[in-house]
């Protein structure tokens, strides 16, 4: 906010926008803000034109010589320069909305894949329902058949009593009259339990009934939820179609646009205000001449197809087997990577840690470390030496003399030597371009590290010789014979004070 500053269009513009038809104004009139953001919006909006239509901005932008941008209502942009970017979409069935065509059917496709599984959720409950009521209506009319058998045995037993009773014709007495009223007894508790029957019949035939009319109902919902669910497949289906035939334009298009043309759907995209399409007549004279050099049909494609087939899915299955062991290699290759990216950071950050102590014992003093040039690939990262010797002020290992760079490398390989312990290690005049006190100070230091590392020093620099424990040299007393020779120096300095006392 206390950067921005605000833009402004000149005079002469501001007349010539102001007399050209469609010219609207500012775009930063269009834009209500706090005071406090007015210079933000200034500076972004200030100096942009908004013009009605396309046709309009294009005649404003010609007479400004296209040093501003101008905006049109429906999106419309033509840009400093004179480029311009399209507003809303023109063409909804061209190769470039193709993608935004597919992605709305995706996403329509899915929506409608949600709602036909919760359609068919429902439809699964309804048919639990169903089957459950039609479960209980068959138990309800298994009980009720049950009850009206036992009915009809009492009412035929009945029947026959009230039969016999007839035929009797027995006339009642005073002794009779307690079987008669046993009798009577009898046949009320007949009656009562076929009264008690038929209500509970009765009930039976109601409870029936609703459970008829509930599946009835039950199986309305069913029909409309199928109903339903087949138009929702059948705009599933169409949608499906739709894509298909989407995708199939879509991937014939851009197969098209690169072979013919030579581009990339992004390339043209971005360059499609550029393209024309040149000689149509000719490439629809030539395709119709390659259509007619295809010849005849091959009746024997089927057969060298199943052939192709079967040699296709071979080679697939070695082609999948190919993937998956490079995938096991690139994995194993990684872990290796990774072992080996940390392993080198532990060691190079030891060798930092052990380098200055190693760097003020040969020089005397000074300050020096290991820089890798490129840190984020450890692995193919090249490695220079930030040095700085004691008295100088060199920043550049390469501006130092060729001793010096000998006796910077030999501290960097008696730091590795420490770091990672060498049980041998071979020098062939590794000293060669060291004056004299740098050759003591290289061999004092190899002398103190023979404990935990035997070295062989291939030398002729006698300063390296006096710190040696064994020697080993070939002379030729005689013309043409060589002979080697082996000298422990404490027994040669033994012998030679022996001789010195003698």
């Amino acid at each position: 906010m206390t950067v921005m500053k605000a833009r402004f269009i000149s005079k002469e513009q501001s007349f010539i926008a102001e007399k050209t038809k469609g010219y609207l104004g500012l775009m930063a009139d269009f834009v209500d803000c706090d005071e406090d953001f007015n210079d933000i919006r200034d500076n972004l909006l200030g100096n942009v034109l908004v013009c009605e239509e396309l046709e309009s901005a294009n005649e404003l932008a010609k007479l400004i010589n296209y040093s501003l941008r101008i905006v049109t209502l429906d999106g419309d942009i033509v840009n400093r320069g004179g480029s311009m970017t399209g507003g809303r979409a023109r063409n909804n069935t061209s190769m470039l909305s193709a993608r935004k065509d597919l992605d709305k059917v995706n996403s329509e496709l899915v929506s409608l894949e949600a709602q036909s599984e919760l359609k068919n959720k429902a439809y699964l409950e309804l048919s639990n329902t169903k089957t459950r009521l039609e479960n209980d209506i068959t138990s309800q009319r298994i009980a009720l058949a049950s009850l009206e058998s036992v009915l009809e045995v009492k009412r035929a037993k009945f029947n026959k009593a009230e039969n016999d009773l007839k035929v009797l014709n027995i006339k009642t007495s005073e002794d009779d009259k307690s079987f008669d009223d046993d009798i009577i007894q009898r046949l009320n508790e007949a009656y009562s339990l076929r009264d008690e029957l038929n209500s509970a019949i009765k009930i039976n035939r109601e409870t029936r009934q609703n459970l008829n009319t509930d599946i009835e109902r039950k199986d309305a919902q069913i029909r409309q939820l199928r109903q339903s669910l087949h138009e929702d497949e059948k705009k599933h289906s169409e949608y499906s179609n739709q894509l298909a035939i989407i995708k199939t334009k879509l991937s014939h298009d851009l197969e098209r646009l690169g072979q013919e043309y030579g581009m990339t759907y992004e390339y043209a995209k971005e360059n499609v205000a550029k393209l024309e399409v040149e000689n149509a007549k000719e490439e629809v004279l030539r395709l119709r001449l390659e259509i007619q050099n295809l010849g005849h049909v091959n009746m024997e494609a089927p057969e060298e197809y199943s052939k192709i087939s079967e040699r296709y899915d071979f080679l697939k299955k070695n082609y999948d087997d190919l993937l998956s062991s490079r995938d096991k290699i690139l994995e194993a290759i990684k872990e290796m990577d990774e072992t080996m990216i940390k392993q080198f950071k532990a060691t190079f950050d030891a060798i930092n840690a052990e380098l200055p102590n190693t760097f003020k014992a040969l020089f005397g003093g000074g300050r020096v470390r290991l820089v890798m040039e490129d840190p984020e690939d450890v692995l193919n990262t090249g490695i220079d030496i930030d040095v700085e010797p004691p008295g100088k002020t060199i920043k550049s290992i390469r501006l130092f003399s060729g001793g010096e760079k000998s006796l910077i490398a030999i501290c960097v390989l008696f730091t590795i030597i420490k770091v990672r312990n060498v049980p041998l290690v071979v020098f062939d005049e590794v000293e060669a371009a060291l004056d004299q006190a740098n050759v003591e100070r290289f061999a004092k230091y190899t002398h103190a590290l023979k404990e935990s590392s035997q070295f062989i020093i291939i030398t002729h620099r006698p300063g390296t010789m006096v710190e040696c424990d064994v020697l080993y040299g070939v002379t030729m007393q005689h013309q043409g014979v060589s002979q080697m020779l082996k000298v422990e120096l404490v027994d040669a300095i033994k012998l030679s004070d022996e001789k010195e006392g003698a």
